[in-house]
């Protein structure tokens, strides 16, 4: 049977492409790559319309490294009505399911879950890849295999495999908004931040501005110091490589965050000073 990973030219499905294309058993090397439109596109006309164009790169990836490519359509995100932050893990194995005869081995790409950040609590801010460590394997079979890809891996981790992967300098694409890397949403900045790291910025120049990164490298670190503030993990493994570039400026105006993130689980959000601090936050 298929071999296959889902492809959006992301860091995880990036990851797994890196790590899973040259296996001493060839029988678990991947040969298909999938792209499926299962909510992650939102619902409506507008998520048909955005799916099609996101289609277009995993379609050419695949056709330019000798990939057997599988594009799925579905409304199920306007069926069932759940957050897909909520409920990717099941939605994703929806699409799989509905071709477990091709499938023999499927490498979920992992969305960088720690084991120490399993829980099966339902928060606001924690999504079922909290706990696809325990999910996943579940949904294997007698004919087919489910694999967690990159689990407990920081993306910083993931990036030292990728940016020896030749494909990603033509194809990461990593942006929050439609089309190409924006170069400054959350994911984009994350990304810029560590690939400038790893010391591999000039390999990517083809897929993000890299001159604009490094004329505006003081707003980057801003944002970063901001992402700590709010205890994203990613961050606080990039930031030895730039703490000498960390000015007292910066960190006088992150302090607003800083306040913020300490008190937010003592006060009530709708209370005055809650949003007193987020006026402020917000003006500096």
């Amino acid at each position: 049977g298929a071999v296959a990973t889902g492809i959006s030219c992301g860091v995880d499905s990036l990851h797994a492409l890196a790590n899973q294309t040259a296996m001493k058993f060839k029988k678990h090397n991947i040969t298909h790559l999938t792209f499926n439109n299962v909510g992650s596109h939102g619902e409506g006309e507008h998520a048909e319309k955005l799916y099609q164009a996101r289609l277009e790169r995993p379609r050419a990836f695949a056709k330019e490294y000798g990939f057997e490519f599988v594009a799925s359509d579905s409304n199920l995100q306007n069926v069932v009505l759940q957050s897909h932050f909520k409920s990717h893990t099941y939605s994703s194995m929806f699409a799989v399911y509905c071709l477990q005869k091709l499938y023999s081995v499927y490498y979920y790409a992992s969305g960088g879950y720690k084991y120490s950040e399993f829980t099966l609590i339902d928060k606001p801010t924690i999504c079922c890849g909290s706990y696809e460590m325990l999910s996943l394997p579940l949904f294997s079979t007698h004919n087919l295999r489910v694999y967690s890809e990159g689990e407990n891996m920081s993306r910083l981790t993931k990036l030292r495999s990728i940016v020896k992967y030749a494909p990603s300098y033509k194809y990461l694409n990593v942006c929050l908004e439609d089309g190409d890397n924006c170069g400054k949403c959350e994911k984009c900045v994350r990304t810029l931040l560590g690939i400038d790291a790893l010391g591999a910025l000039d390999n990517y120049a083809e897929v993000f501005d890299i001159d604009y990164y490094r004329k505006h490298k003081k707003w980057y670190l801003q944002q970063m110091l901001i992402q700590m503030a709010h205890n994203k993990h990613d961050y606080f493994e990039m930031y030895p490589y730039f703490k000498s570039e960390i000015t007292l400026d910066m960190r006088i105006k992150v302090l607003p965050y800083t306040i913020e993130n300490t008190i937010r689980k003592l006060i009530p959000r709708d209370s005055w000073l809650f949003n007193v601090l987020k006026s402020i936050k917000h003006k500096i």
